[in-house]
């Protein structure tokens, strides 16, 4: 996959749209950005009127979506392994495809490290439901973008948590992350971990759920969410006791509904923050852009060519 000087990034989630269009050599530099309300994007052809306006319909695209069918392994290579590992990707991926009786669209990447004990080397492999996905390229497509790519959204916002940690003493590249995506219909957690992502899990609450009072803060939002974020943390330390898990990273508009992070923040065991609390760590991103807002599209941004 070869992107172009210019890129267009283009997360498409269930309350909105969000886009970044920007230059990315010889360092990124942001040319628009926005969000395309639910609304506007089921309405009367306002959002092509604005990509055209913004001359987005000839930028290469990538395009990031979450949905519950997300499937992410780790395959451990044995030497002799290496040479065949899109086999055993095909072979761990078709099992699945069996349990599920479902098609899977899916991609690999093998990481250039060696485990230091055994000399193995892990195989990352995505994939979602063939269907899902198909229907998100056509839409993109029906809205006038020249698609290029289509990108892991866990694994975009990893690229964003990759840099900071680069530029923010207080996030030490040895230390564990607890991610959480508070989406609108789903909630991802997870524990990142340098490039991995360690057992993430879709959660099929939402804060759409406390529009309108409709349900109780606690019990009909957090506590599904809060046992998930338990569980995880206890068997990551059982399991990597070696590593420090230090800091909870919260991001997308649940971390706006009222009360919730605070909430949340009663209950777990490692400090929480939200993501566009370390935007000051990211000159590129203009002073109106919202991290937790704009996460999984700036990690699209940030995507290397070739290495990932």
């Amino acid at each position: 996959m070869a992107f172009s000087r210019k890129v267009l990034a283009l997360d498409m989630g269930n309350h909105s749209y969000k886009i970044i269009a920007a230059v990315k050599e010889p360092d990124i530099r942001i040319l628009h950005y926005g969000i395309l309300p639910w609304e506007e994007i089921n309405g009367t052809g306002t959002p092509v009127r604005l990509i055209r306006k913004w001359q987005y319909r000839s930028m290469n695209t990538v395009l990031s979506f979450h949905h519950t069918s997300m499937v992410i392994r780790e395959i451990k290579l044995k030497g002799e392994e290496e040479s065949r590992f899109p086999g055993l990707v095909w072979e761990e991926m078709n099992r699945y495809q069996t349990d599920l009786n479902e098609k899977f669209d899916y991609d690999y990447l093998l990481l250039p490290e060696r485990d230091r004990q055994n000399g193995q080397r892990t195989a990352l492999a995505a994939a979602v439901s063939r269907s899902v996905n198909r229907e998100y390229i056509d839409r993109a497509i029906r809205l006038g973008f020249h698609l290029t790519a289509v990108d892991v959204q866990i694994y975009a916002v990893l690229r964003v948590f990759r840099c900071l940690m680069n530029r923010c003493r207080e996030l030490p590249s040895h230390s564990a992350y607890l991610m959480l995506d508070l989406g609108y219909d789903n909630t991802t957690v997870a524990i990142a971990y340098r490039e991995r992502i360690f057992a993430p899990r879709v959660i099929p609450v939402g804060c759409r759920c406390l529009e309108g009072g409709s349900a109780d803060l606690m019990e009909g939002y957090l506590i599904p969410i809060l046992r998930s974020c338990s569980s995880l943390i206890d068997t990551f330390t059982y399991s990597h006791a070696g590593i420090p898990l230090q800091q909870a990273i919260a991001y997308g508009g649940g971390v706006y509904a009222g009360g919730v992070c605070s909430a949340m923040q009663d209950q777990i065991s490692v400090k929480l923050s939200d993501m566009n609390e370390f935007r000051n760590y990211f000159p590129e991103i203009p002073s109106g852009m919202d991290l937790n807002l704009y996460g999984n599209c700036l990690g699209s941004v940030l995507w290397k060519e070739n290495t990932e």
